[in-house]
Order: structure tokens, then C-alpha cells, then sequence
């Protein structure tokens, strides 16, 4: 479910970007929905390996860190959540 979400809500925001249509709402709920499936995945595979996917000489680590930097850049989670709420009107 999360793969096939991971791949319609970043479309739908890019179509509406394609079409010169307001697209602030979904640009940011793909960045959380993604940025937020990615760092699950990696987090089960750092448990995966357990001790050793804390160690830089697993790939599950480099993969945890890099996640962590995207979910940071271009806004963390809170700041997208505050964009959909604003944009959904649910801010005074």
C-alpha cells in the first residue's frame, strides 16, 4: 500500500504542477508520506541487522542516515504538515 501511494501522490502534485494548477498541498504530502515510508523502511532494516546496522559498514545505516538528512531538507515533517493544514483551511 505504501509503494503504490509512494507513487500517486507525488503524480498527482506533478500533474497539477504540469498544469499551472495549485499543487502546495500535495507537493507537501508527498514529501511527508515519502520522506515518512522511507525512514520506516530503513528503520527495519537497520533492526534487521541488528548491532550491525549501526555500523558505517552497512548499507542499512548509510540508507538510515541519508533518509534522515531528506526528511530535514526543504522542510521537516512539522512544517509539511503545517502547509497541508493551512492549505486544507484548518488554521485560524
Amino acid at each position: 500500500l505504501n509503494l503504490e501511494l509512494g507513487r500517486l501522490i507525488p503524480d498527482k502534485a506533478a500533474r497539477l504542477f504540469d498544469q499551472g494548477l495549485p499543487h502546495g498541498k500535495q507537493a507537501a504530502m508527498a514529501k511527508w508520506f515519502c520522506c515518512e515510508s522511507a525512514k520506516q523502511a530503513a528503520d527495519y532494516a537497520v533492526q534487521v541487522f541488528g548491532g550491525m546496522g549501526f555500523m558505517d559498514e552497512c548499507p542499512a545505516s548509510r540508507y538510515y542516515r541519508d533518509i534522515r538528512a531528506a526528511t530535514i531538507a526543504d522542510g521537516t515533517t512539522q512544517i509539511q504538515k503545517h502547509v497541508i493544514a493551512r492549505e486544507m483551511g484548518l488554521l485560524g
